[in-house]
């Protein structure tokens, strides 16, 4: 909706109306990034600090019976809209040259599906991606996973990257604002690829299917209830 001028004026100003002045927490440092260099927020006083995760609760989840594919497999998580941009994901994953099935979990409102399907078609990939469709329990199909990609436009701090860390499960992400900048680090790093750039989305997949990164804890520490508690604690 911020590409629509008289939108984006409208909502910026609902921003400053609501926060200038105030204390202010950002969900992460490119959401703080963006009150403050994009809006222009003039808030009292903002500071960026991250939802706080439990992981045992991820993990009983991920064990819960589930119809999983046979074998590898890469997926996707996330609403069949074109902010998700499924269609940058599923360009990169066939000029990778990968093998391994592609899955995208999720579900789409109207024709989005439809077009989906289509260019599922269109790319000659129906026998290499897999749809099953919206899940109650996404997080057995996320730990099996080789890998997480995310391709999207914009997030603000995108859960399915922390939330497959915190499962075992190595990420790809394009660099969008904002979030995977602040998750995708030490040996994950390689792995933030130039938002509009295929072809190194398309490298990075084929070098995580090829030698997967092995997830520690390093990983997903920083989004651990822990870790974030103590600085909501420490807040005046």
């Amino acid at each position: 909706k911020f590409s629509d001028p008289k939108q984006r004026a409208k909502a910026f100003a609902k921003v400053n109306r609501f926060y200038t002045g105030r204390k202010v927490i950002a969900v992460s440092q490119g959401v703080k990034n963006n009150l403050v260099e994009v809006i222009g927020l003039k808030a009292g006083e903002i500071r960026a600090i991250y939802n706080p995760y439990e992981r045992a609760p991820f993990l009983a989840m991920a064990d819960e019976p589930a119809a999983l594919p046979e074998g590898d497999y890469l997926i996707n998580v996330g609403t069949y809209e074109p902010r998700k941009r499924h269609d940058r994901l599923l360009r990169a994953y066939k000029a990778s040259g990968v093998s391994t099935p592609l899955m995208l979990l999720g579900k789409g409102k109207g024709d989005q599906e439809a077009r989906l399907r289509a260019l599922i078609d269109e790319l000659g990939l129906p026998e290499r991606v897999i749809l099953p469709g919206y899940q109650t329990n996404p997080y057995p199909f996320i730990r099996h996973a080789k890998a997480l990609v995310l391709s999207s436009d914009s997030e603000g701090l995108p859960r399915a990257l922390i939330e497959a860390l915190m499962l075992g499960t190595p990420v790809i992400s394009v660099d969008c604002p904002s979030g995977p900048r602040e998750i995708l680090r030490g040996t994950l790093a390689p792995f933030l690829v130039a938002r509009e750039d295929e072809t190194a989305l398309a490298g990075a997949i084929a070098a995580m299917d090829a030698a997967p990164i092995t997830v520690t804890e390093e990983h997903y520490r920083p989004f651990l209830k822990e870790t974030v508690l103590p600085q909501f604690e420490a807040l005046e």
